[in-house]
């Protein structure tokens, strides 16, 4: 009897009849012939049912009474996180650590991926405005287990470019150094040219930041030898920027050679690279 509510209220809940699917659930949720699997199934998909009907004291109830328990689900605290996100006094910390236990494991299928994406980016976004970088990493760490394209990368490159602005010393250089990974990641997944170009122009740059100009040259060099559908304009501001390195590692020969080829290119770097060559 109370497989089969379960199952109606499965098939309200595809229909977005909320109400009747929240009657079902309440109904098993208090059926003593139940299960303790199916209570607590009943439970955590009534908390999400409440939020849909507005219900939210009774979401949050539903929420805290499994919690004192100890027996929450991935379920219930995926829905626990998103009540705390809404509630402008609760700790973000309490958040993630929700986050992280519902979407624990290899293969996290409990909670619905396109609505984990959403809360762990607010989480982030949350926690990156907050100017608590640790908690934005940890937030960009967990959307990582249900993000799809890579786009993890950009937000733990964020999140890392962040930190290494508000760090000084060499804290601040392992954050630079890992927006700069971030970026390369994050290059690599992109589809098209001018975003594959443009991630490897940041990684570059902050490699540079953390003081690795080597590694900084190299991703330079690979970018503007490798990548031949890069647009020319931007091609020539990454040559300027490979310029702008060189002359910096006091190399003026590689430098001048760089700003010969910014200066062959239409776009905004070409008058400075003429300029910078010239003076060469």
């Amino acid at each position: 009897y109370a497989a089969a509510r379960l199952q109606i209220a499965g098939y309200h809940k595809a229909g977005q009849d909320w109400a009747a699917a929240a009657n079902l659930w309440e109904q098993v949720r208090d059926m003593k012939g139940a299960t303790d699997d199916q209570r607590a199934e009943a439970r955590a998909h009534l908390a999400e049912a409440y939020e849909k009907l507005g219900r939210h004291d009774d979401a949050e109830q539903v929420v805290n009474s499994v919690a004192a328990g100890g027996s929450d689900g991935p379920v219930i605290r995926f829905q626990r996180a998103k009540l705390r996100l809404r509630d402008a006094g609760a700790a973000l910390s309490g958040v993630v650590d929700d986050l992280e236990a519902a979407l624990a494991g290899p293969d996290p299928k409990a909670v619905p991926a396109a609505e984990a994406r959403a809360v762990c980016e607010e989480a982030f976004q949350k926690a990156k405005a907050a100017g608590d970088f640790a908690l934005a990493v940890r937030a960009a760490t967990i959307f990582a287990r249900v993000a799809d394209g890579g786009a993890e990368h950009r937000l733990l490159a964020d999140a890392h470019a962040g930190w290494a602005a508000a760090a000084t010393g060499d804290e601040a250089k392992e954050h630079f150094r890992a927006a700069a990974t971030a970026c390369e990641a994050a290059g690599k997944g992109d589809p098209t040219p001018a975003g594959k170009g443009d991630w490897l122009r940041k990684a570059a740059g902050l490699y540079l930041k953390a003081g690795d100009r080597a590694k900084g040259l190299a991703v330079l060099g690979d970018l503007t030898t490798r990548l031949t559908e890069y647009p020319d304009d931007k091609a020539g501001q990454a040559w300027a920027e490979m310029g702008d390195a060189y002359v910096a590692a006091g190399d003026p020969g590689q430098a001048r050679l760089a700003f010969q080829n910014a200066a062959a290119r239409p776009g905004p770097a070409q008058d400075r690279a003429r300029v910078r060559c010239a003076a060469l």
